[in-house]
């Protein structure tokens, strides 16, 4: 989930370690909204609206709650049966 930092925090231009790094630990990228409180930056955009993992969060979460509600209809059912 992205969550954004409450305080400033270091961004840096490297590699990060193979395999998956989960949205927190990116510390090579900065997401929609992000301010710059002192130095400079130059940015490469990766992924633009549907593809964005803004959107991608979203998109789970909705399937998390239609499972959830189809798991909850489904006992429903069972109940009045």
């Amino acid at each position: 989930m992205l969550t954004g930092e409450t305080f400033p925090a270091e961004k840096a231009a490297a590699l990060l370690p193979g395999g998956e790094t989960a949205l927190a630990q990116r510390t090579n990228a900065v997401w929609m909204g992000t301010h710059i409180v002192s130095g400079s930056a130059n940015a490469l955009i990766v992924r633009t609206g549907k593809e964005t993992e803004y959107r991608q969060s979203i998109r789970a979460a909705k399937l998390r709650l239609k499972k959830q509600i189809l798991n909850m209809a489904s006992v429903d059912l069972a109940i009045s049966l």
